[in-house]
């Protein structure tokens, strides 16, 4: 049996050496790439879910600003001219990119900021917010009131933290109720 030289040895073990380390150094590179993107992914959940919680506040502020303009008439009335109330047929959909230039006058496609604050301090979000009809009939039995009826309005909040990286859209249906002296019950 013929001996392998020393040198040949250490020429074997130094590639078999350098075997387990690119494979060390590739599984090391896999992992870091897999916890990095759950971390990110995980991030972005995190402030997602917070633009959903601002938008939670956005909308009590825009329902005091609501009750503030309706005076006992229905929004199609009382909420014309507006900035957040839009005048749309039933059933419209918020299109895409809307809310990039929604800031302007006309009724169709226009949006109001709403403050975004928790007693009376500002969080660094901004909200625009869009109100309209939904077309569904107004129900005489929804609200605790005798002759009162309930009106129903889609509600669109959009919600951007202040480095404009991440942002959130809610939709709500919102109830009025009006006094209606249609109402029977």
């Amino acid at each position: 049996m013929a001996q392998v030289s020393r040198r040949r040895q250490r020429g074997d073990t130094l590639i078999l050496t350098l075997c387990i380390l690119v494979v060390l150094l590739l599984g090391f590179v896999y992992v870091s790439r897999n916890i990095l993107y759950d971390t990110v992914m995980a991030g972005n959940n995190l402030t997602r879910q917070k633009n959903v919680q601002v938008a939670d506040v956005a909308m009590r502020n825009l329902e005091q600003m609501i009750f503030n303009v309706y005076g006992d008439q229905q929004l199609e009335q009382s909420g014309v001219g507006q900035p957040w109330y839009r005048v749309v047929p039933a059933n419209t959909s918020i299109p895409d990119g809307y809310w990039a230039s929604c800031l302007g006058a006309v009724a169709a496609s226009r949006c109001g900021s709403v403050p975004v604050t928790v007693n009376g301090s500002a969080l660094p979000y901004t909200a625009l917010a869009v109100v309209q009809t939904t077309g569904r009939q107004p129900d005489p039995y929804a609200c605790p009131n005798q002759g009162f009826a309930a009106y129903y309005y889609d509600v669109y909040i959009h919600t951007v933290e202040a480095s404009g990286v991440t942002s959130a859209t809610t939709e709500t249906v919102y109830k009025l109720c009006v006094f209606d002296q249609n109402s029977n019950h």
